[in-house]
């Protein structure tokens, strides 16, 4: 009798999943396994935040080359600018 409730006590405690034993990649997964338990603003506030700590997001430094940043943005200016450009064309013939 006593070994059989050794066994289950063991059992029990080794198959209990408190929330300390749930492991998320982010804290998105864990806000939205979370927050359907929230009863109002404030409790879903909690929850947010909690997550949000116990799952930071990593700092990611992008260390890309701004000179290679700017030339490609200034190659979108120009081709949305020659966009505007046909649209004002197209838009002045359609309202004569």
């Amino acid at each position: 009798m006593k070994l059989l409730f050794v066994i289950v006590t063991i059992f029990f405690f080794f198959t209990n999943f408190s929330y300390s034993q749930n492991k998320y990649k982010n804290a998105e997964e864990c806000i939205l396994d979370k927050i359907i338990l929230a009863k109002n603003a404030e409790a879903s506030v909690a929850i947010i935040e909690a997550c949000k700590k116990l799952y930071p997001i990593p700092n990611n430094t992008v260390t890309s080359n701004p000179l290679i940043d700017k030339k490609k943005i200034e190659q979108d200016i120009k081709i949305l600018a020659e966009i505007m450009e046909l649209l004002k064309v197209e838009l002045n013939k359609l309202t004569k």
